[in-house]
């Protein structure tokens, strides 16, 4: 078969390393080693700014898309704008999945790929799974599968980070829609297909667990000296989900008892709420008193090499998450034979027993993590080195690569066997549409927005004009006119809404748009086509352009609320007629594309707070300057001494800063 697997965070990465970009390092090399053809769609930055690499004879593709500029030389001026309106969106990853999509239909074609994979995390396979749908893109539609690592939502909430940040909520719908959309689903541990199943309403048997692969890990020898040291080593973010605040206060509570244990920390600082301005590592060092602060070591982010070492010298591991799924930190110490201290909440209870291979707590409070250490420091050194053994022996048994390839093999052959992928469905025309448009100001803006009706491929049934009764506009022949008394938005659309389905009953959906809007003459036909390829969507919109020449994109999702769906703030939207009145049970899309242009004057702005994955990950001059205008001045002194003392990123702030200069020229 021929794979595609899509990973952002392939290594060599821009940021720090994390379970996704290690397993498909591992699955990509083992299915290529077995004969298989494999491409890779990853990120291209200075790290790796190669556009195409090979490696096992030619069976192993990593193709490289960037995010400041489209993938290929050739598209036309708006693919670019749209890529650049992505990027400044509420939600900047979407770029990377609108790169893969375009990427992915061309090597679809070129190359015959016979399936894709990608994570549910940032939902990268989002737009390709929209556009064929759609009917966009190839004829030839692999399956597409969707493999749980960490949904953001899960995180999210284990973080309890901010969800007024505004890339929070895109982040989980677009995620909430691939993993919904999926052919397949795959995931690490039951304990994530549980709760994946329960989040999703998703039958149990559409998701196949299969753990994750050892990749090349062998074990280490240690000397009893090592095994009789009281040293406790955590490896991996300092996150909240990972239960490093409960981690470090049943350390700091242990510690008043044991006089010689130590603690060590490695691994990357993250966001405290989500933001740019506040870390974990802050409040961890904050809850170690001063007097046992030469016990807790921390340490940056290391490279494989030089963890091996520094396992080498530990004799326990510990994996305390408040959530997660099946974490390579854990795989990786048991290979090399360390017993871990674990918690109950994630696929880690899967691979340790009690006892046996290291130690489970009750929970991942600070309690139960307290209790099971001071099991650990009274293990003696002996047992430790037996219980190493042990875990050596049970991880490579459950995550044999061989074990783990053949199941994914087994797996992404009985997905394609059926016909090798779907052809793109036909679409009918047969369902009508009426457009509502609401004039409430701007009366000399309706002759274009008229025109612009008239002149779509799909004509509508019958047009509805709400209009301010002390306007003097004139409407063009047939189309229904209802005055109303200066109102809200939504009354004016509710009225034009029962109008119209009161004289035309048999209409499948409505269009809102308001005077400002320039429909292009696809927009009826593709709300047609989408009304009838997704038979649960209730709500269906479209990128939108301000201005002209191109100024701005809104491609923030769209939302499905009963309470609210005509009074939907958008200048364009449409909705199916079952679902103006419905409680439940519909879902919405956004066509993949600019289908209307809004005047730049009627676009109301607003400061967008950005998380500090967005914020980064982008390297935005525009996402980094809104961020620094609109945050409280506390949090703007504490980000620039950050960048102070750290040189690399203070080289980062000034190259958005010129950056963003250079543009404001253009």
């Amino acid at each position: 078969m021929k794979h595609l697997i899509v990973c952002r965070e392939y290594p060599p990465a821009p940021h720090a390393p994390g379970g996704i970009g290690t397993y498909t390092m591992h699955i990509a090399r083992l299915l290529a080693e077995a004969g298989e053809t494999v491409h890779v769609i990853a990120q291209a930055w200075r790290g790796a700014p190669r556009r195409i690499t090979e490696s096992c004879h030619g069976r192993l593709v990593v193709h490289r898309v960037p995010l400041d500029e489209p993938a290929d030389s050739d598209v036309p001026p708006k693919e670019a704008g749209i890529l650049r309106g992505l990027l400044q969106s509420d939600c900047p990853s979407q770029a990377f999945s609108w790169q893969t999509a375009r990427l992915a239909e061309r090597l679809i074609r070129d190359e015959g790929i016979d399936l894709v994979e990608g994570p549910e995390w940032e939902a990268p396979l989002y737009y390709l799974q929209v556009r064929r749908a759609m009917g966009l893109g190839p004829g030839k539609q692999p399956p597409c599968l969707v493999h749980l690592h960490s949904p953001a939502e899960f995180i999210i909430n284990s973080n309890q980070w901010d969800l007024t940040l505004s890339d929070l909520g895109p982040l989980c719908r677009f995620e909430e829609y691939s993993i919904r959309s999926a052919d397949a689903l795959v995931c690490p541990s039951a304990y994530l297909a549980r709760g994946a199943a329960s989040r999703y309403a998703l039958r149990g048997e559409r998701i196949s667990v299969i753990p994750y692969p050892l990749g090349d890990n062998p074990a280490i020898e240690r000397s009893p000296a090592v095994w009789a040291r009281d040293s406790i080593c955590y490896i991996g973010r300092l996150e909240l989900r990972k239960g490093i605040v409960e981690w470090v206060e049943a350390a700091v509570e242990v510690a008043r008892s044991h006089a010689g244990v130590q603690f060590e920390f490695i691994g990357s600082d993250t966001s405290l709420d989500g933001t740019a301005a506040t870390f974990v590592s802050d409040t961890l060092k904050a809850r170690i008193p001063g007097d046992l602060a030469s016990r807790f070591h921390f340490q940056a982010s290391r490279s494989q090499a030089e963890l091996r070492e520094l396992r080498a010298q530990m004799p326990v591991a510990v994996v305390p998450s408040r959530w997660d799924n099946l974490p390579y930190t854990c795989i990786e110490a048991m290979c090399t034979g360390l017993p871990v201290l674990v918690s109950p909440n994630g696929g880690m209870a899967e691979l340790v027993r009690d006892g046996e291979s290291g130690w489970v707590s009750s929970d991942c409070t600070t309690a139960s993590l307290a209790e099971a250490l001071r099991r650990v420091l009274d293990t003696p050194p002996a047992v430790r080195a037996a219980m190493g053994s042990n875990a050596e022996a049970a991880v490579r048994r459950i995550c044999s690569n061989q074990s783990v390839l053949e199941q994914h093999m087994e797996l992404r052959s009985r997905l394609v066997a059926p016909a090798g992928g779907n052809s793109a469905a036909s679409r009918s025309g047969d369902q009508p549409l009426g457009v509502v448009v609401t004039c409430l100001e701007h009366p000399e803006r309706l002759s274009a927005c008229a025109a612009a009706i008239a002149s779509q491929s799909l004509l509508p049934q019958a047009v509805a004009v709400v209009m301010d009764e002390r306007l003097a506009v004139t409407v063009p022949a047939g189309w229904e006119v209802i005055a109303i008394a200066p109102s809200s938005l939504a009354a004016a659309r509710t009225a034009g809404a029962n109008r119209l389905l009161t004289e035309h009953p048999q209409i499948q959906g409505l269009a809102f748009v308001t005077v400002d809007v320039r429909l292009d003459d696809r927009f009826l036909s593709s709300v047609e086509s989408a009304l009838a390829a997704h038979p649960q969507a209730g709500v269906v919109s479209c990128f939108l352009q301000y201005g002209e020449p191109w100024n701005e994109l809104d491609a923030t999702p769209s939302v499905y609320c009963a309470d609210s769906t005509i009074g939907d703030p958008r200048p364009c939207v449409a909705v199916r007629t079952e679902a103006i009145s419905a409680a439940d049970g519909w879902s919405a899309i956004t066509w993949p594309d600019v289908l209307a242009t809004v005047s730049a004057g009627s676009k109301v702005a607003k400061a967008r707070r950005y998380s500090a994955m967005a914020l980064f990950q982008g390297g935005s001059p525009r996402m980094a300057l809104d961020w620094f205008r609109t945050t409280p001045l506390r949090q703007k002194v504490k980000a620039l001494i950050l960048v102070v003392k750290q040189p690399r990123r203070m080289a980062q702030w000034a190259g958005w800063l010129m950056r963003a200069a250079v543009s404001r020229k253009k």
